[in-house]
């Protein structure tokens, strides 16, 4: 067993694989899982990536948002379960727990604002995946979640998506339409005789004005609710049995990508505990393409001897480029090793398997391992 990657495992309650997209850090987060599953461990996988690629790597038809089991070997004490964030879905499941009143439920999930804000809010799937995330694990299922998340350009949204969701819930402008206690703002503001109110009818229609006094008027917990998420999610990213796995290619732009995302997580004080670097060309593939020596039997016509000797230098000029790349790539390993240390980075191999099956993220894991 690698030690980076036992060390990352065992203990652990939250991986959180993050990287560059395009560099097989869905097939890693599985591959984690398959790993752990092998411990013992109950493990679920959940993706926030839309790109969905984590059913075809699990050979799975479809994902939606309850997990659905892997089929693994007799011979694995554990298992593996993945799931894929449907975030109008998990929005639902927060109100159901928060609003208690089944008719305020459906009052809320039939209003045009609520769906507007499921559907369309800028961040909503990196908001729900929190609500997700804290779900799975208060789930005794499991005592392991590995989370995908999305791409570098995306990740930051979910690290920072409570609080800028709470801020949202704790504006001034949007806290006169929250249930107040006391006073009345509310009511006063969005009472059929307001001036406000006018104002929103005119311009949006009475339909409108209607749903969002609806919407408005059942905010009131929610917003609580999604307040203490933000406090709590501070509390999660940091802990000790949170461990960040960052997932990357061999090449010269993938590991400047990788470099500057492990700054970023130090500047939030999270600690990278393993950098996977996938895809790297083996040394070795090239002298088993062609020999260094390569004769052709004398016993060839002149024709025959002309196409052998083509066909030997097509195969002397690929091995000179694989070689050239092996090389530029463990250039480049060197250079991460250098800035990260020795012991944080683990090498993949190129693997000569499709990743779209539960047999291919196995051989995977056995590499990883």
């Amino acid at each position: 067993m690698n030690e980076v990657i036992d060390q990352t495992l065992r203990g652990a309650e939250l991986v959180v694989c993050c990287g560059a997209g395009g560099v097989g850090k869905t097939s890693s987060a599985a591959a984690l899982g398959m790993t752990a599953a092998s411990y013992g461990r109950k493990v679920v996988v959940i993706t926030i990536d839309p790109a969905r690629r984590l059913a075809q790597a699990l050979g799975l038809t479809a994902l939606g948002n309850d997990p659905v089991q892997v089929a693994l070997p007799e011979t694995v004490p554990g298992s593996v379960h993945a799931l894929m964030l449907d975030p109008k879905a998990t929005f639902d499941g927060m109100v159901a727990r928060t609003i208690k009143q089944e008719t305020l439920q459906r009052a809320l999930q039939g209003n045009h604002v609520y769906k507007l804000l499921t559907n369309a809010f800028h961040g909503m799937q990196e908001y729900m995946a929190v609500e997700r995330l804290f779900a799975l694990l208060e789930d005794k299922r499991f005592d392991l979640v590995v989370l995908d998340t999305p791409p570098t350009t995306n990740v930051l949204q979910f690290f920072d998506a409570p609080e800028r969701l709470a801020r949202f819930f704790d504006r001034r402008i949007v806290r006169w339409f929250l249930p107040s206690g006391e006073g009345s703002r509310l009511k006063r503001l969005l009472s059929g005789q307001s001036a406000a109110m006018l104002l929103i009818q005119k311009v949006a229609g009475e339909d409108f004005a209607r749903d969002l006094q609806e919407f408005f008027g059942t905010m009131g917990g929610l917003a609580d609710a999604l307040s203490q998420r933000a406090a709590a999610l501070g509390g999660l990213l940091a802990r000790n049995s949170t461990r960040y796995v960052v997932v990357t290619g061999p090449e010269e732009s993938r590991i400047d990508e990788t470099l500057a995302m492990v700054e970023l997580l130090k500047r939030r004080a999270y600690r990278p505990s393993a950098v996977i670097v996938n895809r790297v060309t083996p040394e070795t593939m090239a002298p088993e393409i062609a020999p260094a020596a390569f004769t052709a039997p004398a016993a060839l016509l002149a024709e025959e001897h002309s196409l052998f000797s083509m066909l030997a230098q097509k195969l002397d000029a690929q091995r000179s480029a694989l070689l050239r790349r092996a090389n530029l790539e463990r250039a480049q390993i060197d250079r991460l090793r250098a800035r990260l240390g020795e012991t944080l980075v683990r090498v993949v191999p190129r693997l000569d398997v499709e990743l779209d099956s539960a047999n291919g993220i196995f051989v995977l894991a056995r590499a990883l391992a």
